[in-house]
């Protein structure tokens, strides 16, 4: 649907590559590090909005920030283990430093 709008809009040929090149800038963006300040952004703006006590969002609000926190550490611990394991064989077989 996006890429027929953008057919009709631009053509087709150069809708993808404005795909291909949006998605080659999706791949290179740190993901763990975007997940993290949006979490910190809404966590401020959280804060800001319940500073004058005009807003009560409820627990199902709080329940959100609490999973999106959630994810966010446990992207970050798996991340670490897995850089962790593609390191450790490189570093196992260079052998005793003399």
């Amino acid at each position: 649907m996006i890429l027929r709008f953008l057919d009709w809009l631009i053509g087709f040929d150069r809708a993808l590559g404005l795909l291909e090149r949006a998605l080659a800038i999706l791949g290179r963006l740190p993901t763990t590090e975007l997940r993290v300040w949006t979490t910190l952004a809404v966590f401020v703006y959280t804060a800001i909005r319940l500073d004058p006590p005009h807003w009560d969002p409820g627990w199902d609000w709080y329940l959100f920030l609490a999973a999106m926190a959630g994810l966010d550490v446990t992207q970050w611990v798996m991340k670490r283990k897995t850089h962790k394991a593609e390191l450790a064989p490189a570093s196992a077989s260079a052998g005793p430093a003399t």
